[in-house]
């Protein structure tokens, strides 16, 4: 497992940012988690965005990206960033279908794409 999974308190929550696990009846069915990130303008980086392959295509993905934005703009957040790579075309799909918008600066080794969304801050006010 990635360090950040194993160290959720110091990579996450200490520097401001969550981390969510979806779970039915005690299994571990996905993550998604947020933190602050420099780039941008009151920026997070969403990480950790995965569902097992087996509860994919129901709309889940979309639901748990949707409640994230949500609480990424209650928290006065004005960007949203998303490292992914090509081969997954499920992520890159649900990211170019909710707005978010194809970019340059992947810091990541193993992706290869990078989005950016700009929060409609009105919809939490």
């Amino acid at each position: 497992a990635d360090k950040d999974v194993l160290e959720v308190e110091k990579f996450y929550q200490n520097i401001g940012g969550e981390f969510w696990v979806i779970e039915r009846q005690g299994k571990i069915l996905g993550t998604s988690a947020y933190y602050p990130i420099e780039r941008g303008n009151k920026a997070v980086e969403i990480r950790k965005m995965y569902l097992l392959p087996e509860i994919r295509c129901q709309g889940l993905g979309k639901f748990l990206l949707k409640e994230l934005e949500k609480r990424i703009a209650e928290r006065k957040f004005q960007e949203i960033w998303i490292e992914t790579a090509t081969v997954l075309q499920e992520a890159v799909k649900l990211y170019e279908s909710n707005g978010y918008q194809l970019t340059t600066g992947v810091e990541t080794k193993r992706c290869d794409r990078i989005y950016k969304k700009v929060l409609d801050m009105k919809v939490v006010d």
